[in-house]
């Protein structure tokens, strides 16, 4: 695995011990993937010296623009792309939620993008791969807290404790034909800071980890670390079992099920006169639509209103 930066000072802590800066020249390729996603020259990478995993980690103390939307980019441009990308800020500008709601980057909290390499049928990790990156911070969460705090997801991409959201999650995917390439997650999680956030009705009051668990905070290399490996699980999951036990996993971690909820537009610049569906919450199903008590059809889109 190779680690590449362009601060060797504030960055140093999410770069192995065992992994050491080499005089050898990095390859075009290589330098081509950090200039993407906003590193300046000159750069300085390391090298675990692991070479069966070919996997590239990209670290910036300030990025200038969101690491998510550059690799899309990249991806949907043809640009050459390693097999499995980790990208992280420290803190940054232009960054974003879903439904391009701006998401405050704020020293201290994880904002971390992974691309990964996939050939799978659309219909057999579809909505797995929108659940994995959910499950794969609650998965951290849990773990890294000794189930001290256990997180719940508030449908369909909002990562909550005790009513507050500590984490947002993304999922893009590039396909052709009826196969998924690859796919990328983006994840945004306040650890020690919460951020300001415009008041909406789908949208919970911000926390952080911290709150829940003090000891979290001050170990930003240690959540990075304990996210990637979930991430990477959870791909290894999707693509051995498909998408069934990542949805149950989801499934077993929401707060909505047996709930009364009210379903809004998703662009909430359209006018929010009144919502799209209102009811119980009887099921999650498998592609995870919703099915409410007073509605025969199935929801699969939309923002998810909480009772207050």
């Amino acid at each position: 695995m190779l680690y590449l930066t362009d601060q060797t000072g504030p960055t140093r802590a999410f770069i192995p011990a065992t992994a050491r800066a080499t005089g050898d020249t990095l390859t075009a390729a290589d330098q081509s993937v950090a200039l993407y996603l906003g590193c300046n020259s000159p750069l300085t990478w390391y090298d675990d010296n692991n070479h069966e995993d070919a996997a590239r980690v990209v670290i910036i103390d300030q990025a200038n623009g969101s690491q998510f939307d550059a690799i899309v980019d990249a991806l949907k441009s043809g640009q050459p792309w390693p097999d499995t990308v980790f990208a992280l800020a420290l803190t940054g500008r232009g960054f974003r939620g879903q439904r391009n709601r701006p998401w405050t980057a704020l020293r201290g909290n994880l904002h971390f993008t992974a691309s990964f390499k996939l050939r799978a049928p659309v219909r057999d990790i579809e909505a797995g791969l929108v659940a994995l990156p959910a499950v794969a911070v609650m998965r951290a969460i849990e773990q890294g807290t000794g189930m001290k705090v256990q997180p719940r997801v508030k449908w369909v991409n909002d990562v909550m404790i005790e009513h507050r959201k500590v984490a947002g999650v993304l999922t893009s995917t590039q396909v052709q034909g009826d196969a998924v390439t690859s796919a990328v997650f983006g994840i945004g999680l306040n650890i020690e800071q919460r951020p300001s956030l415009p008041a909406q009705p789908s949208s919970p009051e911000p926390g952080a980890l911290a709150q829940a668990d003090p000891r979290s905070a001050g170990k930003l290399a240690y959540w990075f670390r304990l996210l990637t490996m979930h991430l990477r699980d959870g791909v290894r999951e999707l693509l051995e079992s498909g998408s069934a036990p990542l949805v149950q996993a989801y499934r077993e971690r929401t707060c909505f099920l047996g709930q009364p909820v009210r379903i809004w537009p998703e662009d909430p610049e359209a006018g929010e006169a009144s919502p799209l569906a209102c009811g119980i919450v009887r099921a999650l199903n498998a592609d995870l639509s919703l099915s409410l008590d007073n509605n025969a059809t199935p929801i699969r889109h939309g923002r998810m209103e909480l009772p207050a």
